[in-house]
């Protein structure tokens, strides 16, 4: 019986040894990685502020190559062993592009994030720490009216749309005040208004602006409709400014668009 308990008690140690050496082993020829994500948004104009927590938790993080890939918030805290390499970690939200995030709220689209930071890993017991920051990389569209114009113009007949093309056939969308529509870098936006003058109110009349908005990352633009210096015209004027920094853009201003009247 004695004998028999030795044998055992030989075994353990052996089992208990040879998990010792697997791990020392393990961390011998990998490295350690840990990630941390950040992300910044705009709440108000030239305000920035961090992404909150809950919404940060659901970004996607990835490593190509390897075994991690899912949302931050199964991924932060945790260790990786990587084999020695240079490595390149991605984070999104909410989508995985920019182009997907348009079909979301109803196609209007969302603020798209994205980020990279390449990393390298050496085999040894150190931490490598890697840091992914976001931004959005793509642009807002909203427009707005003066008050000029809601003097001269029945406000109760005037309609603007928005379009991927200047022929509004491709992702045509509403625009309400107060409304936003997300698009993303390199899209080229047309703007619509459809609209009648206050006292003439059986004359409908289609205000064109096409093909004017080059799309950036990052840019929110203001489409201002103003009432043109000629009789029964309008303008467009764009603004935009960096969402990030509240930093202006500048953009040239557009007069009188083409004018089609509904007889």
């Amino acid at each position: 019986m004695k004998q028999i308990i030795n044998i055992f008690s030989l075994m353990a140690v052996a089992a208990i040894l040879s998990s010792c050496t697997e791990k020392a082993d393990v961390q011998g020829q990998y490295g350690t990685v840990c990630f941390s994500l950040g992300a910044d948004i705009v709440l108000q104009p030239a305000s920035k502020a961090a992404v909150a927590d809950d919404v940060l938790a659901d970004f996607i993080l990835s490593v190509p190559g390897t075994v991690i890939s899912g949302r931050y918030s199964e991924i932060a805290g945790q260790k990786y062993f990587l084999a020695p390499g240079d490595y390149e970690a991605a984070a999104y939200y909410p989508a995985e592009t920019a182009e997907d995030t348009k079909c979301l709220n109803d196609g209007y689209g969302d603020l798209h994030y994205y980020g990279t930071q390449a990393f390298s890993v050496s085999a040894g017991n150190d931490v490598h720490n890697v840091s992914v920051g976001c931004l959005p990389d793509n642009a807002r569209v909203s427009v707005v009216y003066t008050e000029k114009f809601r003097s001269v113009f029945d406000m109760g007949q005037t309609y603007a749309s928005v379009a991927e093309d200047s022929g509004f056939t491709v992702r045509v969308l509403q625009m309400e005040e107060g409304r936003t529509a997300y698009f993303s870098a390199g899209d080229k936006i047309s703007v619509k208004i459809n609209t009648c003058m206050a006292d003439m109110p059986d004359r409908q009349m289609e205000f064109f602006f096409a093909d004017r908005i080059a799309a950036q990352e990052r840019c929110s633009y203001t489409v201002t409709v103003d009432v043109a210096s000629d009789s029964d015209g309008i303008t467009f004027t764009i603004d935009g400014k960096d969402i990030v920094t509240g930093a202006g853009i500048t953009i040239e201003n557009y007069t009188q668009g083409t004018v089609i009247e509904d007889k």
